[in-house]
């Protein structure tokens, strides 16, 4: 099969040489462009903090809040080499993002023979793994289509074993992973079967599912390993569902529902295709599994990248709109983009390359627009003033200048004012302040953004209570713009007694940040039944 890269002839080396060497070269080069640009307060704090609990011997889930164990060992086992700052989190992370990569070029391999194209198709899958705290997310979607199309082309026990393993694996850096792909699978390995008019469906699952125990061996190592982390790994499950969603939702970002108004062009054409993105990709969809239906039994195994990148995607496509805005976008579209990238290699050759070239630029055009124009490197580029020279636990960054001002506003209020022995307490949603303030969380809960239960929020004060917490950084925001969001409302049991019990300290902090400082000791108990009445 053959694609836009036949202009310029065949790789001359095994895809097993080149996938990797591309890769390790193009996140190399995004790492050395952009790893010491902008620091992200909320979301890639909550991945730092973790690893370095982690790397302290806390266990993520059990210990502190945190996603899947898998990534915060990832990451703390690199630190033993690297370190535990900012850019060495990154290094680590860049290297899983270099094995997706690898695996998301050898599965297009597939459809791109030559160096030039496959070149550019990894250039096109490293811009869309955004944001660099998310490149887990976009590794194992690349991963999974790699898995996929490698039993399309041959569905042996071997291969069957091997997929399920992937999505135990998977699963262990993100339930969400192992749900999406095993999903996958479950329709793929019938679909195969079906295909190949053979028998032995409950002998392929059986051996996928084995598969799958074996890949959630670390899972059931920790189980067994740390008392406690079962409790914890179901209750983690069980709260997403008492809140409704594993994210604060975004309605898509329909075309005709983003308000131009204000807008230069190139805001314009990129919120434009963000939009068009969420709205082409469902009947895309569609349109593909029953392409993969009507596809002839002969004919599965040559459009086996175009099958496996759809049966992957279509599951994907609920992260996606789970919350519908370019960061999540790009965290589930890799399967989209491969499935694109196979398209050509359906048609004869006089069109073929008519057809390639033309996706191609349309595709180019699209990725600037949305994902490049929100990279580290294109808005240090863009906008050079908004940043500034930071050092951050001994990493020189170049961090925007709000970010600056809440990093000297707080280090400031704290400094002097919350002694080394005291608790301090940072809410609702910037852990990256732990550690900057070199300080680690008195309660388990990090991320207060949800409605949390009355049981849920009588647990932190609880904790507040055992660990006497004097000392807290709040920021009353309406997040995402919205009323609701506030943590005064989303949490409003913990709220009510943070106004009984806690004075604000007057210092000077930036962007809505307060520094609460305890009436007395002990006061969590003697407050609680006036916080369990909001509005009281």
């Amino acid at each position: 099969m053959n694609n836009i890269s036949d202009i310029e002839g065949t790789v001359r080396y095994p895809a097993a040489i080149t996938a990797p060497l591309l890769a390790c070269a193009l996140v190399g080069a995004s790492l050395w462009l952009q790893s010491d640009i902008g620091l992200n307060l909320a979301d890639e704090g909550y991945l730092w903090y973790g690893a370095m609990q982690t790397a302290r011997g806390m266990v993520p889930l059990l210990d502190f809040q945190s996603y899947d164990p898998g990534r915060y060992y990832w990451v703390a086992a690199w630190s033993y080499i690297f370190g535990d700052g900012i850019l060495a989190l990154r290094l680590g992370v860049g290297i899983f993002q270099a094995i997706g990569l690898t695996l998301g070029l050898l599965a297009a391999r597939r459809a791109v023979r030559s160096f030039g194209g496959l070149a550019l198709t990894g250039l096109v899958l490293l811009l869309w793994m955004h944001p660099r705290h998310k490149l887990f997310e976009t590794s194992l979607t690349m991963a999974a289509v790699f898995f996929a199309v490698r039993l399309i082309e041959k569905p042996s026990a071997g291969r069957h074993l091997a997929a399920g393993v992937f999505v135990g694996v998977a699963a262990f850096f993100g339930r969400n992973h192992g749900f999406y792909s095993a999903a996958a699978f479950l329709i793929l390995i019938p679909y195969l079967w079906y295909k190949s008019g053979e028998s032995g469906l409950l002998k392929r699952t059986g051996t996928w599912a084995a598969g799958v125990l074996v890949g959630s061996l670390p899972v059931l190592v920790l189980i067994f390993a740390r008392s406690g982390f079962l409790e914890s790994y179901i209750s983690s499950a069980i709260y997403v569902v008492k809140v409704g969603s594993s994210n604060l939702t975004l309605p898509a970002p329909w075309p005709w529902a983003i308000d131009y108004s204000g807008l230069g062009p190139a805001e314009a054409i990129g919120r434009f295709s963000t939009g068009l993105f969420f709205l082409l990709m469902p009947p895309y969809y569609l349109a593909s599994l029953a392409a993969a239906l009507l596809t002839r039994r002969e004919q599965v195994r040559r459009r086996g990248l175009f099958i496996a990148a759809t049966c992957v995607g279509v599951f994907y496509m609920h992260y996606a709109f789970s919350r519908a805005e370019i960061n999540h976008l790009a965290q589930s579209v890799h399967p989209l983009l491969l499935s694109l990238i196979a398209i050509p290699a359906a048609f004869e050759p006089p069109r073929r390359k008519a057809i390639a070239g033309g996706g191609a630029a349309v595709l180019l055009l699209a990725t600037f627009f949305t994902v490049v124009r929100i990279s580290p490197f294109y808005l240090k580029s863009a906008y050079p003033n908004a940043f500034v020279r930071y050092d951050v636990l001994g990493d020189r960054l170049r961090v925007s200048r709000n970010t600056a001002r809440i990093l000297d506003g707080v280090k400031g209020a704290v400094s002097g004012r919350v002694p080394d022995g005291e608790a301090l307490m940072v809410a609702p949603i910037w852990p990256a302040l732990y550690c900057v303030l070199e300080r680690e969380s008195p309660v388990w809960q990090l991320w207060y953004v949800f409605n949390d239960p009355v049981e849920e929020q009588e647990k932190v004060l609880r904790e507040m209570d055992d660990r006497d917490v004097r000392w807290l950084l709040v920021r009353n925001v309406p997040i995402d713009g919205m009323e609701e969001r506030r943590f005064s409302n989303t949490h409003r049991i913990i709220w009510n007694y943070l106004k009984m019990e806690f004075v604000m300290v007057d210092v000077p902090l930036p962007d809505g940040f307060r520094l609460l400082r305890r009436r007395r000791s002990g006061g969590v108990r003697q407050g609680r039944a006036g916080a369990e009445r909001p509005g009281a």
